[in-house]
């Protein structure tokens, strides 16, 4: 019995603080994750990839990048490093699918290609809490921020503006 509280702190110790570590960062990537979607879906509504056609109508890029911050912004423990914004051009008749950061060059053609707007967010992910540095050097998600990327990829519902 007076081995009792010993072991319980020592297996709350080994056990359930990296658990509890792990989860947080599991939590904080879907922050970011979700950030990447909702990013993705207010850029697919653009009527312009690039250029602003109003300053209540902003491009897809633009959009993108304001909606992904505010996203992020509220939470703690994520922070953004680089937005992308792309074009995938799907061929419907199959072939490779393309990928530019580009307006498009010439108006789309939706009778041979699909058009998706995509977002990439990288960002850097802090554990719940940093512990001091280790001889092994910086340990992402233990002694250092993790930086991963999120990406999420919406059908674009205006393919005649994705060249402006």
């Amino acid at each position: 019995m007076s081995e009792f509280a010993p072991t319980m702190l020592v297996l709350f110790m080994v056990f359930t603080f990296p658990l509890i570590t792990l989860g947080t960062l599991g939590v904080r990537y879907m922050f970011l994750l979700n950030a990447a979607r909702l990013a993705a879906q207010a850029a697919s509504q653009a009527k312009s990839f690039t250029t602003n056609t109003s300053t209540t109508q902003l491009s897809a890029t633009n959009l993108a990048t304001q909606v992904a911050n505010t996203s992020i912004g509220g939470w703690n423990g994520v922070s953004l490093s680089n937005i992308t914004t792309n074009i995938i051009i799907c061929p419907l008749s199959g072939g490779s699918v393309t990928r530019q950061s580009t307006a498009l060059a010439k108006p789309a053609d939706t009778n041979s290609n699909n058009y998706n707007i995509e977002v990439l967010l990288t960002g850097k992910i802090t554990p719940l809490l940093m512990t001091p540095k280790s001889i092994l050097g910086p340990i992402p998600g233990l002694t250092a921020p993790i930086t991963t990327t999120a990406r999420c990829s919406v059908f674009s519902e205006y393919p005649q503006g994705l060249n402006q």
